[in-house]
């Protein structure tokens, strides 16, 4: 599950950057393709910043003092935390409390 979340968390912000780059100048099958697939990284990604979310509030792999940071960097800047926050925090697997 935590190589899952990774892949996800990085699959995502790399999905929209590509989005943002290549479907303004994309041939007609690549812009379906980038139509498509914008939806599903939206999805995707929303779902992780509340399953990471739910993870800070709950566990105690993130430290308590950091715990309200994470939430708001999460919530603000969300698809570009993504990646750090499992890196520091999902990646090692610690225990919930």
């Amino acid at each position: 599950m935590r190589a899952t979340a990774g892949v996800i968390s990085i699959l995502v912000p790399v999905g929209l950057l590509a989005y943002v780059a290549f479907a303004s100048t994309a041939l007609p099958q690549r812009a379906s393709f980038f139509d498509y697939s914008l939806p599903i990284l939206g999805g995707l990604g929303l779902l992780t910043v509340i399953g990471f979310v739910l993870y800070a509030l709950r566990s105690n792999a993130v430290p308590s003092e950091k715990r309200a940071l994470w939430v708001v960097v999460l919530l603000f800047a969300n698809f570009l935390a993504l990646p750090f926050f499992w890196f520091w925090y999902i990646r090692v697997g610690r225990h919930k409390a």
